[in-house]
């Protein structure tokens, strides 16, 4: 019995070195498959944080080129309405100089001179010009036709002639529309030659 047990405790022993070694290798195996599975599962994370985070970044980008566009339009617009309040006001104030002048003295001697430079189209012409002018224009053009128009506040006249086709607008108004005009196109202003030769 001895030998046979030592028989049984052989086979035992190479069974179990048999069923050790073959656990070993299957927990090698699994521990390799493990190791392998975290190894992806680690690398599509990482792989998913990095697409997460680019796409959190070029959000973060376009939110930022948005709100700097909007604050660029935003600086535009207001800087627009200050230009406009500040050409409006300089327009206001020209216009008041333009009233002062046709006040002054200055102002008979240049409705003679753009009359006069009116020459033959005075004849047969009519003068439209403001209501507070009717005596001075009665003084430099007597004879010739007036009528009062209610739209020439600043001052000057137009010259109507159906007979030669013309319609001449020598009011300040409309000399401060050119001005304005060309102030808008130049960024100048030169109202001075109205108050010299014009």
């Amino acid at each position: 019995m001895a030998v046979e047990d030592e028989k049984l405790r052989r086979f035992k022993e190479t069974i179990f070195a048999e069923v050790e070694e073959e656990s070993a290798q299957i927990l090698g195996e699994l521990d390799a498959y493990r190791a392998e599975r975290l190894e992806k599962a680690v690398a599509a994370e990482q792989e998913r944080g990095a697409q997460l985070i680019k796409g959190r970044i070029e959000e973060a980008k376009a939110e930022s080129a948005r709100r700097v566009t909007k604050e660029r339009l935003g600086s535009r617009q207001r800087l627009l309405r200050c230009r406009a309040e500040l050409v409006d006001g300089l327009f206001a104030e020209a216009e008041e100089r333009l009233l002062d002048f046709a006040a002054g003295p200055g102002y008979e001697s240049w409705l003679q001179r753009a009359l006069a430079r009116c020459g033959s189209a005075l004849d047969g012409g009519m003068l439209l010009i403001r209501e507070g002018d009717r005596a001075l224009f009665e003084k430099l053009a007597p004879g010739l036709p007036q009528q009062a128009d209610p739209r020439n506040r600043l001052g000057g006249f137009v010259l109507q002639n159906a007979g030669q086709s013309l319609y001449l607008d020598e009011t300040l108004a409309a000399k401060l529309a050119a001005e304005k005009e060309r102030f808008y196109q130049d960024g100048a202003l030169g109202l001075e030659p109205v108050s010299q030769a014009q």
